[in-house]
């Protein structure tokens, strides 16, 4: 007698694995992937190397899928919905032993980001996650700027940590300061002091907690208290022997100081630098030695922003001894005199050199950078809100004209506003760039100049232009590793126009 189908017994779990085999060899992947995921329900204790056999397998078959088929946006979508069914269909399996599928995520550019972060945001509150899995989701958050994850974790985060506060305190130490850095993130600046005040009780010479008591005052607009409590967390790291992030600390202490003592912000001027670019991927027709992009970023802030009489508008050419360069020049020299600007002709080579030229020879107090070829978009701020924005905020050094929406990624990846950011129209993010800029002079001196006067190891980085962004953004990633991802960007003051999703100000008529 034949048994049918459904009279047939269950396969054994190494005929499952054997036929879905068979099924991916054969090009039938939906049915692989469906005696798979039965796989992983029948046998959820399958084991090899402490990693879910089922699972594993699964995951392999759907990377492998994605290599060996047309990689179109909605198949991508279907085997990622795969993945996620399976993280959402089999917690059990896949959620107290996270790691494996993480790590094979990592690498995954199709489905790692999202998937990933759907992983985690399930892992953060399932309570057979447990707490030291938990400490590590929570650091891959912060790393990745994962907010939402970072958010979906401190309720639970906080309530393990008081469970562990008699027995563990001292050691939980630098997880209350990253539930304070959350809540911060969050706008929470109540819940945040709470935390760092808790990681101070269990170590008082605890230098992150009193910075992030900074921070949370700060964003209480009680400027005065957060100078004193970062003043203490400075001392604090110069014992501990953390002379950098003690340096850093004590120049924004002393820019915000000054700021509350003298007169606001009141002048401003322009600067646009400028060179020969080479072959443009779009509107190549305004390329050089034509004055194309130049005539149009300065037509396009005259009209985006108009700027006061007696605005000082100078150009900043990196020039360069060849017929190209030498017709260019004359073009320019020509433009310069019909518009009324500046010139300063330089020959050596890199935006960091046009940086330390430019803020060397003026003496405003708000500098204006200008790529030569951004494109404004109105509306944007006016001269007079710029130069008012500065002097309601002392924490503030630069504030940029984003040229694409206000989204969280690439160096804004992490955007955060504020209760007192909001009413002002402003966000803050974690990165300093070198798009559209206002940037006060006193910050350029104290705390930029130094980090890019001598240094001129990424001069040739990003076609010249990574000798100012290249030298800061690794500083304050050091800071991060000291004193918390939030501090840095709060003491740096770096800044957005505008709230989070709100349209870009720039654009690029060039590159």
């Amino acid at each position: 007698m034949t048994l049918s189908k459904e009279d047939a017994p269950p396969l054994a779990s190494d005929e499952i694995l054997e036929a879905s085999r068979a099924l991916l060899r054969d090009g039938r992947r939906d049915e692989a992937l469906d005696l798979l995921e039965e796989g992983c329900r029948r046998f959820p204790g399958a084991m090899a190397d402490g990693v879910p056999v089922f699972g594993q397998a699964f995951v392999q078959a759907v990377l492998e899928a994605w290599e060996a088929g047309p990689q179109i946006t909605r198949r991508r979508l279907a085997l990622q919905a795969r993945l996620v069914g399976l993280i959402d269909g089999h917690p059990a399996l896949v959620l107290p032993r996270f790691q494996w599928l993480d790590y094979i995520l990592r690498t995954s550019r199709p489905f790692g980001p999202v998937v990933r972060t759907h992983l985690w945001n399930r892992a953060v509150v399932d309570p057979a996650v447990p707490f030291p899995q938990l400490l590590r989701l929570v650091s891959f958050a912060f790393h990745a700027r994962a907010t939402e994850t970072l958010r979906l974790a401190v309720p639970r985060l906080r309530q393990l940590l008081a469970r562990r506060l008699a027995r563990h305190g001292a050691e939980d130490v630098p997880a209350w300061c990253q539930a304070g850095d959350i809540h911060l993130l969050a706008d929470e600046p109540v819940e945040a002091e709470a935390c760092y005040r808790t990681a101070l009780d269990q170590d008082p010479a605890c230098a992150r907690a009193v910075v992030g008591l900074a921070c949370a005052a700060l964003a209480r607009d009680a400027t005065e208290l957060a100078c004193t409590l970062a003043e203490r967390a400075a001392d604090m790291l110069r014992e501990a022997g953390e002379a950098e992030a003690a340096a850093a600390i004590d120049g924004a202490v002393l820019l915000w100081s000054r700021r509350m003592a003298v007169a606001p912000p009141a002048s401003l001027e322009v600067v646009f630098f400028c060179h020969v670019s080479g072959k443009l991927n779009r509107n190549a027709h305004l390329g050089a030695p034509g004055l194309g992009l130049l005539e149009g970023a300065v037509r396009s802030l005259r009209q985006a922003m108009p700027l006061p009489d007696g605005v000082p508008m100078t150009v900043f050419y990196d020039h360069r001894d060849t017929a190209m360069n030498r017709a260019f020049l004359a073009n320019l020299m020509r433009f310069c005199e019909e518009e009324g600007l500046g010139l300063v002709i330089n020959t050596e080579h890199g935006l960091r050199r046009q940086w330390l030229h430019a803020f060397g020879r003026g003496d405003a107090d708000v500098v204006m950078v200008v790529e030569q070829d951004h494109d404004f978009i109105p509306p944007c701020p006016s001269p007079a809100e710029i130069l008012d924005l500065f002097a309601r905020r002392p924490d503030l050094n630069q504030l940029r004209l984003n040229r694409r929406a206000n989204i969280a990624t690439g160096f804004d990846a992490l955007l955060v506003q504020g209760a007192r950011d909001r009413a002002d129209g402003v966000t803050f993010t974690a990165r300093f760039s070198n798009t559209p800029q206002f940037l006060r002079r006193d910050f350029y001196a104290g705390l930029v100049l130094p980090r890019i006067d001598h240094d001129i190891g990424n001069d040739g980085r990003n076609q010249g232009a990574g000798g100012v962004e290249d030298n800061i953004n690794p500083w304050l990633r050091r800071l991060e590793g000291v004193i918390g991802v939030v501090a840095p960007m709060r003491l740096a003051g770096l800044a957005i126009w505008g709230h989070p999703g709100d349209p870009a100000r720039c654009a690029h008529m060039g590159v």
